[in-house]
Parts: C-alpha cells; structure tokens; sequence
C-alpha cells in the first residue's frame, strides 16, 4: 500500500517492521498485567511464554511451506522455507502449533491452570495481532482479498504484489476484529469464571470470522473449496466446542 519506510537511511519492510512491533506491544502487555500471571513463579512463566513463542514462530513457517507446496507456488524446498527463512509465516499455522503445545503441555502435567497463563498470552497476542495485521496492509505482499466495487474497496499500488483494481483489504478488516477482540478480551479477563475462557473467546471469535473472511482472500483453495487458513481455523473450532463441551471440569 505505502512505500517502505526509510529509517535512519536503513530501508525497512513494512510487514517485518511491524510484527517485530506487534511482538513488542505483545510483551508490553504481559509486562502490565504481571500481577494476573505471577501467582505461576517468574521462571515458570516466562520458560512457557517462550517455548509458546518459538512454536508459534516454527509452527507458522510450517504451514506456510506446507501451503505453498499444496498450490504449487513454492520457490524454495521445504527446509529453506522453514529453517532459512526463505519462505513467509502464517498467523494460522502458529495458533495450531500453539494449541497442540498447550493441549500436550496441559496432559503431560495435568494441571490446567496452564489456561490462565495461555488467557494472558491470547490478550496479549491480541493486541499483537492488531499491529502485524496493519503490517500486512501497508506492505503491499497480497496479504488482500478479491476485487471488490464497494466503498470499502482499495488499490494496491506499492509492493511485490501491487493490484490496479480496487481490492478488499481482508488485513485492515483482521485488524479491525482483532481490536474488539482485544477490548473484549481485556474487559473479561476480570470476571472470567475459569481459566481458559479468555481462550474460548479468542478461539470462537478468530476461527468463525477468520473462515468468513477468508472467503474473499485471495488463498488459493486446497480441498473442497477451501483453502488452509480455512481447515485449519475449522479445526480449531472444533477443538474450541469440545473444550466448551468440557468446560465444567476447569471450573473453580
């Protein structure tokens, strides 16, 4: 959308700018609400949030490769894309890995108080989320959806992959859920009645709009008419009624 930015004569992409910032705001928030999560010991917490971290990281580099491969618009191997950064990352494949690790973490240990440090984690990521999706936007890397005629429609005029009509900017309207979410979030947290309903409310909230907006991404579809984002989000859906379904038994 905007020409990369020129910092101190150093020429910066707007998507890497950016998600390094969301991170940052991510960590600033469980900076602020240290006192909701300290209850678990320092070291405890910040072993969790970093093994989370670097999951998610792997997580949506896998299901970026992965994606490319199943729609033949891989330029490097597998390995490269993953471990040589080669390839791009997807916000998707970084929730699943997460939640497989929270899910495994939660059976090894039996003890599902990790919900409350994974509810701080998603309010923060939230907010996160909010900044990278506004990276996506400005870079112009065909993080948009379908050509549109509605108001709401833009043209990418900057970027690897620029579009002369105008287009949905599926990112700005991510950034846009993603905000009241995080409001959302951040009101509840202080009347959740059990740990893992924070998680419960990002994980309805994320997959039910992320398949709906996907629906006008330009994603190419993989099975059935839908694309990864969307199966893996339909996934999770599922994993989140389940745990609805289940929800008594975290109940204080």
């Amino acid at each position: 959308m905007l020409p990369n930015p020129t910092i101190f004569g150093q020429t910066y992409d707007w998507f890497e700018l950016l998600v390094n910032l969301g991170i940052a705001v991510s960590l600033l928030i469980i900076a602020i609400r240290y006192k909701h999560w300290k209850s678990h010991g320092l070291g405890t917490a910040l072993a969790f949030f970093a093994l989370l971290f670097v999951v998610i990281t792997l997580g949506g580099r896998i299901m970026e490769a992965i994606e490319a491969i199943l729609t033949n618009e891989a330029r490097y191997s597998f390995y490269e894309m993953v471990f040589e950064k080669k390839g791009g990352t997807r916000w998707y494949g970084g929730l699943l890995f997460g939640f497989i690790t929270v899910y495994l973490t939660i059976k090894i240990t039996d003890n599902t108080r990790w919900f409350n440090l994974l509810d701080e984690i998603l309010i923060a990521a939230s907010a996160g989320t909010i900044v990278g999706k506004m990276g996506c936007f400005l870079s112009g890397h065909g993080c948009y959806g379908i050509p549109t005629n509605l108001p709401v429609g833009m043209r990418v005029t900057h970027g690897t992959m620029p579009s002369i009509l105008p287009v949905h900017q599926t990112s700005l309207y991510d950034a846009v859920i993603y905000l009241i979410l995080f409001i959302t979030l951040w009101r509840l947290a202080n009347r959740k009645k059990y740990d893992g309903q924070i998680t419960l409310v990002f994980l309805f909230v994320v997959c039910i709009s992320s398949i709906l907006v996907e629906i006008i991404r330009i994603n190419e579809a993989v099975v059935f008419r839908m694309s990864m984002a969307q199966i893996v989000y339909a996934f999770l859906l599922v994993g989140a009624v389940i745990f609805y379904r289940n929800r008594g038994s975290l109940a204080r």
